[in-house]
């Protein structure tokens, strides 16, 4: 969740984390820290969306944060009704399971992949791909944040 918070300190609209890794690893408790991080709100209830696909929570009037939860989806799913061409473009982003996007997915953003390092404890490993130059800034200034 620690890691989520930092991340939320730099991100605004249109931009998008494209969360990947093993079962269990942390996706949702990276945005868990972010949401709750960015909202202000410590104690805010953010859960999985996998049922529901994508939960949204409201910044203000302009801004919201889209959490979705790609993984009961199929690969030939139809998205429209995430509305990614707005959501990707306009609003905050955090999306688990994104290999299903196929070719939704959008050029400018931070591929976040989050590993088990060792299934007795419980460390991570976490790898970050930034695409496009915004993103390569942002992530020098998400990493020097000190905890």
């Amino acid at each position: 969740e620690a890691l989520g918070a930092r991340m939320s300190m730099l991100c605004e609209a249109g931009d998008c984390l494209l969360l990947s890794g093993d079962l269990g690893a942390g996706k949702t408790s990276l945005s868990r820290g972010f949401i709750r991080s960015k909202l202000g709100d410590p104690r805010l209830r953010v859960t999985s969306p996998s049922y529901l696909l994508s939960q949204i929570y409201e910044i203000d009037d302009d801004l919201e944060i889209h959490h979705m939860d790609l993984y009961r989806l199929s690969p030939d799913a139809d998205l429209s009704v995430l509305n990614l061409p707005d959501v990707l473009y306009t609003d905050i982003c955090l999306m688990e399971w994104p290999d299903r996007l196929g070719s939704l997915i959008p050029e400018n953003r931070l591929d976040v992949d989050i590993r088990i390092a060792n299934p007795t404890d419980d460390s991570r490993i976490v790898r970050f791909t930034p695409h496009g130059d915004r993103w390569k800034r942002m992530l020098e200034s998400i990493l020097e944040c000190k905890a």
